[in-house]
């Protein structure tokens, strides 16, 4: 019998957001320094960023987004940079970004579970994650985001579920995590390991949504989950 699928996301919830955060300001610290313009590294941080770094690629290439080929190869170089610095920061930083104890209650889950990681982090850059985490095992399918499309978890949620039916749970750590699953339909849980700001979001945006602080609350939500399966969000 087809062991059910559990999805989990890979920032904020097997490790830190941090590599890729970092990443990100490096990315528009290089961008700046390459076109010699201060301005641009302003613009990290910003809540909807891609499209400027679409027109910072623009602006950097000469190309013209103004049909798809030039759009495809703008998101692509763009989101290569990305993901190329995040593995950067991922040998840098160490295995001081893993959940250790979350990483080590997956690979218990993996006698009752097939584990799905499913992210916006640019193909090509898990697997060499994984691989200096020494997470390489954990996992039976990995999803990333296209290097050709902005990275929105909806996308990647849709492919997997074509190929693969719907997971049993998320487990995720953002708002728009709660946003893709509940516009598909997929059980979530969401975790605050990472202690950023999620209590404060979810105070002013999502009120009524439980976080898990730590493993144990985990351990006993699927516990509970799999004993009354028609336990709901």
């Amino acid at each position: 019998m087809k062991k059910p699928i559990l999805a989990i996301d890979l920032g904020g919830t097997l490790i830190s957001n941090k590599p890729a955060d970092l990443a990100h300001y490096v990315w528009y610290d290089i961008m700046s320094n390459l076109l010699q313009k201060p301005e641009i590294k302003d613009l990290a941080g910003k809540e909807n960023y891609f499209e400027d770094v679409i027109k910072v690629m623009e602006e950097f290439t000469g190309l013209s987004n103004d049909n798809d080929e030039n759009k495809d190869v703008l998101k692509r170089w763009g989101r290569s940079l990305f993901a190329f610095l995040t593995i950067g920061e991922v040998r840098k930083l160490g295995k001081e970004i893993l959940f250790k104890d979350f990483a080590d209650y997956l690979r218990e889950l993996k006698d009752r579970y097939e584990l799905a990681l499913i992210t916006t982090q640019p193909q090509d850059s898990v697997l060499p994650i994984l691989s200096l985490l020494g997470c390489s095992d954990i996992f039976d399918y990995i999803y990333e985001s296209s290097f050709y499309e902005k990275p929105d978890k909806y996308l990647v949620f849709n492919r997997f579920i074509s190929e693969n039916g719907k997971p049993v749970y998320y487990i995720g750590n953002s708002l728009n995590d709660v946003e893709a699953c509940k516009k598909l339909g997929i059980k979530y849980i969401i975790v605050n390991w990472d202690k950023q700001d999620l209590p404060v979001e979810y105070r002013k945006r999502a009120r009524g949504i439980k976080v898990i602080e730590n493993v144990k609350e985990l351990r006993k939500t699927l516990s509970d989950s799999e004993t009354n399966p028609r336990i709901k969000n």
